[in-house]
């Protein structure tokens, strides 16, 4: 089967063993790192079920992908673009940050293999390694694996500082922007800052969103959620309440406005734990019920 696990996953290590060989300052590094990480992508929905690779249009390919081959032409699987964008759904870690590297990656070995630009001749590592790095660390793990199985032990403790080197460099800069806004603040006058406080209480938080304390003015501030997944609905007098895991995403003070717009400097800025709310709904709407039972009510009966 073309989607199977282990050849995708030992197909992914050949690319990344053929890219880590050359120069990293060359196309070739670049590109076959890309058509590595697509290749670690599908095996990451490959150890789920096949089933996730398999283009739903043509029911041959579902059959394939559950060990029927139809015995008619070649399996045909799902888009790259589709494959990334499935891994936020089921990956915990894989944020919409993540999504859109990739996608953008992606595009740059489209131009590379189907236009005469030569998308990666100058493109230098310090533009997309580090976040590369920590994506293919994200899928590796997700399936159980290391850094090391996937490239070997030198690449990997090499690949492990950078990620180390990036993070450190996000909570410096993230630690610069706070005391910038800290530093605003307080050169306000006392009535502005008074006023600016009283202001940012007003804000509502609703939909994937927590309160949090701002590190740069002590107003309450919001840190803001993608679904992760739903637990277990639970039934309470008003309606039904379905808790959901958010992954934290972004960060916003409407007292000083200190903004974070991605999960790694929520993270560096220290409110990167997942949270959970409770969305409550109403019974007729999570129940799909069409009809209203005011409908079934007879008054002559009573």
């Amino acid at each position: 089967m073309p989607w199977n696990y282990d050849n995708l996953w030992n197909k992914a290590k050949k690319y990344f063993e053929r890219g880590f060989n050359e120069d990293r300052n060359t196309e070739l590094f670049n590109l076959w790192s890309s058509l590595g990480l697509e290749l670690l992508a599908r095996a990451t929905l490959a150890k789920i079920h096949p089933s996730l690779l398999a283009d739903p249009q043509q029911g041959d390919n579902i059959l394939h992908a559950c060990g029927y081959p139809s015995g008619k032409k070649e399996p045909r699987s799902v888009p790259i673009s589709l494959v990334y964008q499935r891994c936020t759904v089921i990956i915990p870690e894989y944020t919409e940050a993540d999504f859109k590297f990739c996608m953008s990656l992606m595009e740059k070995r489209n131009s590379e293999l189907h236009s005469g630009e030569l998308s990666f001749s100058d493109y230098p590592t310090s533009l997309w390694l580090p976040n590369f790095l920590k994506v293919c660390k994200i899928l590796t793990e997700f399936q159980g694996k290391t850094l090391k199985d996937l490239f070997g032990e030198e690449d990997a403790k090499a690949s492990e500082n950078t990620i180390e080197a990036e993070l450190k460099n996000r909570k410096s800069e993230v630690k610069k922007l706070i005391q910038e806004h800290k530093k605003q603040f307080e050169e306000l006058e006392l009535e502005d800052r008074l006023e600016k406080l009283k202001e940012s209480k007003k804000k509502f938080v609703f939909g994937l969103k927590e309160r949090h304390k701002c590190p740069s003015c002590g107003a309450s501030a919001v840190v803001e959620g993608e679904v992760v997944r739903y637990l277990e609905p639970r039934a309470e007098e008003d309606g039904i309440v379905e808790p959901i895991i958010c992954m934290p995403t972004k960060f916003i003070c409407y007292c000083c406005g200190l903004t974070l717009n991605n999960h790694n400097d929520v993270y560096a800025a220290g409110f990167g734990d997942q949270f959970i709310v409770d969305q409550w709904n109403d019974p007729k709407d999570y129940y799909q019920i069409e009809f209203d039972p005011a409908d079934y009510y007879d008054d002559d009966r009573y």
